[in-house]
């Protein structure tokens, strides 16, 4: 089966970009706007490969999402990844202690999909080639 990937991100053209990406890395998406959104739908699938999770979205930021789902073993994710067009130096210390990649906007396809590489190394490295 091909790994899970979670998006949490509001702007939805951005959410749309990562998707697209995600699915050409030969990735399962689930897509949301927001974290409440996440915590009411995703019931059924307790965990994923990878999570991107914007940092400033409404009702909560990704950070304080990914601490709270670590802290209640609520949801098991290998890799995350936090996007934010502003860190601060706070949020960048908080990341690295929860373990999570940061990727600042804007970024590229490049950016996303190396990022998966380097989690899954060879693995991933067979769905980019036709």
């Amino acid at each position: 089966m091909k790994p899970l990937a979670i998006i949490l991100e509001d702007e939805h053209e951005i959410r749309d970009l990562l998707e697209f990406i995600l699915k050409e890395a030969g990735l399962r998406v689930k897509a949301f706007p927001d974290p409440r959104s996440f915590l009411s739908e995703e019931k059924e699938t307790m965990e994923a490969d990878f999570m991107i999770a914007d940092n400033h979205m409404p009702y909560m930021k990704g950070l304080d999402l990914i601490e709270h789902l670590k802290n209640n073993n609520i949801f098991f994710v290998k890799h995350v990844a936090v996007i934010s067009g502003s860190w601060t130096e706070e949020d960048l210390e908080k990341a690295r202690a929860l373990g999570c990649r940061t990727i600042s906007k804007p970024f590229g396809m490049f950016d996303i999909i190396g990022w998966i590489e380097s989690c899954e190394g060879e693995f991933i490295s067979q769905f980019l080639t036709p």
